[in-house]
């Protein structure tokens, strides 16, 4: 196992991201709650670059989005500036070298706000091919059925900046193994997310943890099936695997933690500064 020097960066969450964002991603955005969903966004580009330089070039192109897990320890509204610390470890693997990102964001006041770790795979499989359940076959009985609606690559990509070409252009996803565009993993998650939140009578942006291995491709053109476990022992925390309707397995080891506060239809907890 490899361990590399600290990065940090600062960065300040507008309203207009986060508004976009939320947009894109079918969440209420009449106020500036921030969803952790944003929070992973807004620096997946960079945790990404790290990554890569964890390293050699020779892999770059290799490189898949493996996992994600952000955990909010605070409630945060727009226009709040963090200060971001990453670290990054390697470890070999017999599918390829696993390196995973971990940032810790704080306010200027010192405070942890967020807490998130990134999963990369370089040198591992790429194409279609996807695990699948024991008997090859999504659940019989679903909670959550989740489709993207149309438009929804362009404005993720858009709001979130991620533009990668297997995203947005059916040439370049098969050139790279896949038989069209592929869903980017944070709005598959995003999306599903949302709807077990919705399931359990909360505003999705009420999450303040989630995360789960991309076990596959999402297509944009998907039904998405997600099998909910029950509440945690607190009665907020719940875990949940999502499968294409086709058989494949898109996500696993899902989890989703809401506030104390979330079945009160709506974020709380704003303050007015000082």
């Amino acid at each position: 196992m490899h361990r590399r020097a600290e990065v940090s960066t600062t960065h300040r969450v507008t309203a207009s991201r986060v508004r976009a964002y939320h947009d894109a991603c079918g969440l209420d955005s009449t106020d500036d709650c921030v969803s952790p969903f944003f929070l992973a966004a807004a620096l997946l580009p960079l945790a990404m670059k790290l990554a890569r330089s964890a390293v050699p070039r020779s892999r770059h192109a290799t490189g898949l989005h493996a996992g994600h897990r952000v955990t909010v320890d605070r409630p945060l509204f727009a226009d709040v500036e963090l200060e971001s610390t990453m670290s990054t470890t390697r470890r070999s693997t017999s599918a390829g070298e696993l390196v995973t990102v971990d940032v810790t964001s704080t306010t200027d006041d010192g405070d942890v706000a967020v807490r998130q770790g990134a999963a990369f795979l370089f040198g591992g499989p790429r194409g279609p091919s996807r695990s699948r359940s024991p008997d090859g076959e999504p659940p019989r009985w679903a909670a959550v059925r989740t489709r993207f609606p149309p438009g929804s690559a362009c404005a993720y990509a858009e709001a979130s900046g991620d533009r990668q070409p297997l995203h947005l252009d059916e040439g370049a996803a098969v050139a790279a193994g896949f038989p069209r565009c592929i869903a980017h993993g944070l709005c598959t998650l995003a999306f599903v997310v949302a709807d077990v939140a919705r399931l359990a009578g909360a505003d999705p942006r009420t999450v303040t943890a989630t995360g789960a291995r991309f076990a596959g491709p999402a297509y944009w053109d998907d039904t998405l099936l997600t099998a909910v476990e029950e509440p945690g022992a607190t009665g907020t925390g719940q875990g949940f695997s999502t499968w294409s309707a086709d058989g494949p397995l898109v996500l696993t080891h899902g989890y989703m933690d809401l506030a104390q506060w979330a079945h009160a239809n709506g974020p709380q907890g704003k303050q007015e500064d000082a």
